[in-house]
């Protein structure tokens, strides 16, 4: 659902605890819906009880449609750029209402998803390799983000910089939307 993104990034903000917090899974629910057993076919979505993935177009389509699909609203349209694709892991930076982070995606059988949303770690190939990369590929991802940020200007980085802490996703919450779970502040 659109709303939950901007409800976790205000908890991200102003809970102080979760803000310092590195790599912290965040379980959280929004309305109590079920999404999972919604109708998403026209969307583009895997169909209801699957998991969420958007199909078609280049890696790069595929991740900008998934993160609006899930976070795009229309008070606050979601804007995604730079998208760094390097074989199954991609970074994308998202600016939304003024404020702005990173997603880190992976890509397995059902097509791409958001693992983990941050801020300025998502540059730096010691947090590539805490995931899973190789240091070589840690260090091309790591470059090639710089690159392409580079060419977008400071403004941009900085936006994408100013977020503060770990969203920890992973493939179930983008299956059920992230609904699941509480909260971080426990609503």
């Amino acid at each position: 659902m659109k709303h939950v993104f901007v409800a976790v990034l205000a908890a991200s903000f102003t809970a102080p605890a979760f803000a310092g917090s590195k790599n912290t899974p965040i379980p959280f629910a929004a309305d109590g819906m079920n999404h999972a057993t919604m109708d998403h076919a026209s969307t583009g979505h895997a169909p209801a009880g699957g998991p969420m993935s958007v199909m078609g177009g280049t890696d790069t389509e595929q991740i900008e449609a998934l993160l609006k699909a899930q976070f795009d609203r229309p008070d606050a349209p979601l804007t995604v750029a730079p998208v760094t694709v390097q074989g199954n892991v991609a970074v994308a930076g998202w600016s939304q209402d003024g404020t702005g982070g990173r997603a880190f995606l992976r890509r397995d059988d059902h097509g791409w998803f958001v693992e983990l949303c941050s801020g300025a770690s998502l540059v730096l190939p010691a947090t590539f390799q805490s995931m899973g990369l190789s240091r070589v590929e840690a260090e091309r991802l790591a470059a090639a983000v710089n690159g392409a940020e580079a060419d977008a200007g400071g403004g941009l980085i900085d936006r994408l910089n100013a977020f503060e802490g770990t969203v920890v996703i992973g493939r179930e919450g983008m299956g059920h939307h992230g609904h699941e779970g509480a909260m971080p502040d426990g609503s």
